[in-house]
């Protein structure tokens, strides 16, 4: 609950006048109410530090009225003041005149607001060695220009604590963001919004000694960008090799020039250990000029890798990546060109533990292409009964995949390390396929998420009540799921006394308010978006309805 500074602008005096009015009887009594109330005036600092530390931003500054004593307290209180957000609020605008005095205690600012007068002046103080002590720095104003920064440049200046930094802003050039990167030294994590492909080159040409992920115009998606892990002391022999860990490109939505992506990950072919881009197509006669301008082009650390890929581009980064690492361990491909190249590629290593095939259309697909699938997951298969269950699969996507059959998910259900499956968009598959798919698969099943396909039914749903193991339902956009598959479901789970803990449903429109009720008694974590309703979230017994937009 928010404090009622109006009581205490009335009922509390300042500091400075309180000499005056213990001299005056008739004050004495509200002097005395003062001393014997006002929290500031009667605990301990560390006590009243606590405090303040705990109140919300928007509160803080409220307070900072009610009096002398409070407004030095709460300025006073380091701790309160390590995280700092400048809105559009009138409270946080109005932060502006102490900023001198609270800008030393700062680790975290973010600056997200329309005001080119906020923005102006917070960059100016950013560029004129204040928040010396800054770790995370996000600006996101998509109308402000970062020119300042570069008009006030003084090399000789450096921000040795940030480590951490956001920016969507209008016109990020290259000859922008270099003047940053120089005086940022030991900067970790780099996201860009908004910029120019001028960026990449500038990247290559810069020293950045202690960057390790580099995000640039991505998010767009909605899905979670990296963040900063702690160093590990396992890790340390990798880490003292200099280069980016992690590059994120736009993905699905704009791709990006080969010719401007690809010299950046060959300088940090070495390190390189997450790799998400979508590149633009090459035609054959350059993708011949790549091999030779690339000699040595080896991505051996790289573990994850998600691409969206146009046919030339896609086979040289096939070879780049998937035929030279040993240690790559999740692949997302979205696509279906040159899917014989793909799969072969796959059946010649050693299985990975997640795969992620989506938006393979029926244009794409021959039978030996569909064989070559089969022929895969029996490679896996294989793996995962030689007591080598840590080296085969452990979850799969298969999304709007036309060359996912019922043959298919019988050879993926022979595969025993498998326990995390997500289906949807499937138009080649059986209810009865679906069924005895998950059947097959039986207790190692611990998630399942099955979306936007009309042949999931009741029975498919009352079939997961069986699981021992199950933890994680999402049901999306299934128009027969009705209440019944559903509670099925839950009494099942209670019946084997091993209930969920997270049940998801969004966009089913026969599942009644009633049967989340039901749901959100039987189940830890509800979450559930109504097709007939709007979206709001309530924390009501862990029961929050979402937009579709949050998964």
């Amino acid at each position: 609950m928010q404090p009622n500074t109006e009581y205490f602008r009335t009922k509390y005096i300042r500091n400075n006048n309180q000499e005056k009015m213990e001299t005056n009887d008739g004050n004495k009594e509200m002097v005395s109410f003062i001393k014997l109330n006002d929290p500031f005036a009667i605990l301990p600092f560390d006590i009243t530090t606590i405090i303040i530390v705990f109140l919300p931003q928007a509160v803080r500054v409220e307070c900072l009225q009610v009096s002398r004593l409070w407004r030095d307290y709460i300025l006073a209180c380091a701790e309160a003041w390590e995280t700092l957000t400048f809105q559009n609020d009138k409270k946080d605008i109005s932060l502006l005149p102490i900023r001198c005095t609270i800008g030393n205690y700062v680790k975290n600012l973010t600056i997200d607001t329309t005001s080119p007068t906020v923005c102006r002046t917070l960059l100016e103080e950013l560029q004129y060695k204040r928040f010396k002590r800054i770790q995370s720095l996000t600006f996101n104003a998509p109308e402000t220009d970062l020119t300042i920064w570069k008009e006030g440049f003084d090399p000789q200046f450096q921000h040795h604590s940030l480590v951490n930094l956001e920016i969507d802003s209008k016109n990020i050039t290259g000859e922008i963001i270099e003047p940053i990167l120089e005086q940022c030294q030991q900067l970790r994590r780099l996201v860009l919004r908004s910029c120019s492909i001028s960026v990449l080159e500038t990247l290559v040409g810069t020293s950045t000694p202690n960057l390790e992920l580099f995000c640039y115009n991505d998010g767009i998606d909605g899905s979670p960008l990296p963040m900063l892990q702690e160093k590990k002391k396992e890790d340390e022999a990798l880490q003292q090799q200099k280069g980016l860990r992690v590059i994120y490109t736009s993905y699905g939505e704009t791709s990006v020039s080969p010719q401007a992506l690809l010299p950046l990950i060959y300088k940090n072919r070495e390190t390189l250990e997450n790799l998400r881009g979508c590149m633009s197509d090459l035609p054959e006669a350059q993708i011949a000029v790549l091999h030779r301008r690339y000699p040595n082009f080896k991505l051996r650390n790289l573990k994850h890798l998600a691409t969206w890929l146009g046919p030339g581009i896609q086979e040289f980064m096939m070879r780049v990546a998937i035929q030279n690492s040993n240690v790559l361990s999740t692949l997302v491909v979205v696509g279906g060109y040159n899917l014989n190249l793909l799969l072969t590629a796959l059946i010649n290593r050693i299985p990975l533990s997640g795969l992620n095939i989506s938006h393979v259309y029926l244009y794409h697909v021959t039978n030996d292409i569909i064989q070559l699938l089969i022929q895969l997951f029996t490679h896996y298969a294989e793996s995962s009964s030689n007591n080598t269950k840590s080296t085969s699969l452990n979850w799969i996507k298969l999304r709007y995949c036309d060359l996912v059959t019922d043959d298919v998910l019988k050879k993926l259900s022979d595969i025993k390390t498998l326990h995390d499956i997500h289906l949807g968009g499937l138009e080649y598959v059986s209810s009865v396929g679906i069924l005895q798919f998950i059947n097959k698969l039986g207790n190692q099943i611990t998630h399942v998420f099955l979306h936007d396909m009309e042949l999931v039914n009741d029975d498919i749903i009352i079939a997961l009540g069986d699981l021992d193991n199950l933890l994680l339902v999402k049901l999306e956009v299934l128009d027969d799921v009705t209440d019944k598959g559903v509670r099925t479901l839950i009494d099942n789970k209670k019946r084997k006394l091993r209930r969920l803990t997270t049940l998801e449903i969004t966009e089913c429109p026969l599942i009644s308010q009633e049967c989340i009720s039901y749901a959100q008694q039987n189940v830890k974590t509800v979450r559930y978006n109504s097709p007939f309703s709007e979206y709001y979230v309530t924390k009501a017994k862990d029961t929050y309805y979402v937009s579709r937009s949050s998964w």
